[in-house]
């Protein structure tokens, strides 16, 4: 590899808790992997398949970036603290402040009023980028802005857990990396889509809404948590005369927020999940808690371009021991169903 060895400094400040374990589930672990993994994640989601619609396209721009089985990455990632790993005392102990709202947006990490796994504290963590090929800066910073806007990390990351900024400690191209800025965000991802030779006209490929004003972040996700339970609850009205009509009527919207799901209403039990054993489907809307110019915000991240399930990928409901309802497809409409309950405002279409 050519070219000058350069490294990129930030603090990685964590605006929620972040849930990111190991084996042991009471010792909270910030490893590298598990960010260049997130990352990853958001390199492919900004161009499969509205800019590039190749999977072995996207897979060559992703090895020259993170490197694959065959050849290392050229971008180091380290902590300052490597493997930084936190003890977490609250670990299977009853809470009894904890919020229902938080519980249900966390469930997973939350069993009722008990904490089951380790998270890692507010706070920021030194976060460093070793770059072996000199020109690589001008590739990593925009998506580094990117996830900086958007981005979470850890377990239930899609609702708000492990809300997350990078703060630059050095010169850089973009402003506000620190709160949720429209201007640069839209700047970053033009930037970001040079680097493919293709052109940057296209749409930006997540559509954004924001939900009020907090003045601090467990507020924020105890609001939208409320929220996103009652709205759910709506869907969930089921009794043993109605099952049928119930699956064509909502069958289609719920599973938009992720699979798998089951259903347990009195007698009556139904299993949502997806045939040849893939049993999940991770839910194209996320939360992140942010930072703006008064106290904080709710970032509602849609994702518009989903690995959608192929012709014969088919949702299947299972009750009574037998398959009660097959579905073909995902219904959107149920996404903006709830942006409209909850009277989140437009940013990015």
């Amino acid at each position: 590899m050519g070219g000058v060895m350069e490294r990129l400094r930030y603090n990685l400040k964590f605006i929620t808790e972040g849930f990111l374990v190991g084996a042991d589930k009471s010792i909270a672990e910030l490893r590298a992997l598990s960010l260049v993994g997130v990352l990853r994640w958001w390199f492919r989601s900004l161009l499969y398949p509205h800019v590039i619609n190749s999977s072995k396209e996207l897979y060559k721009y992703e090895s020259e970036l993170f490197g694959n089985t065959e050849k290392a990455s050229p971008v180091r990632v380290r902590f300052k603290e490597r493997n930084f790993k936190q003890k977490s005392e609250t670990i299977d102990k009853e809470i009894k402040d904890l919020d229902s709202s938080i519980s249900y947006l966390g469930f997973g990490n939350f069993m009722g009023k008990r904490q089951k796994k380790a998270h890692l504290q507010t706070g920021d963590y030194k976060l460093e980028f070793i770059l072996t090929n000199g020109n690589l800066k001008e590739k990593l910073e925009p998506l580094l802005y990117i996830f900086s806007q958007l981005g979470s990390i850890g377990s239930r990351n899609r609702r708000g857990f492990g809300s997350l900024v990078l703060i630059p400690q050095g010169e850089s191209v973009y402003k506000d990396w620190g709160r949720f800025h429209k201007g640069e965000l839209l700047k970053a991802y033009r930037d970001f889509l040079e680097q493919f030779e293709k052109e940057n006209s296209h749409d930006f490929p997540f559509e954004i809404y924001e939900f009020r004003r907090f003045n601090e972040p467990l507020e924020a996700l105890k609001t939208i948590g409320e929220c996103y339970r009652q709205f759910r609850r709506k869907l969930d009205k089921l009794s043993k005369n109605n099952l049928r009509n119930y699956l064509r009527e909502y069958g289609l919207k719920k599973p938009y927020f992720g699979l798998p799901i089951m259903y347990k209403r009195g007698k009556i039990k139904a299993n949502l999940k997806i045939e040849e054993n893939k049993t999940r489907f991770p839910s194209p809307v996320r939360f992140k808690v942010m930072p703006s110019i008064q106290g904080y915000t709710v970032l509602i991240i849609h994702q518009k371009y989903l690995f959608e399930p192929s012709e014969n990928w088919e949702i299947i409901v299972e009750g009574y021991g037998k398959q009660i309802y097959t579905f073909k497809s995902f219904n959107r409409r149920v996404f903006y169903d709830f942006i409209k309950s909850i009277g989140a405002r437009e940013v990015i279409k």
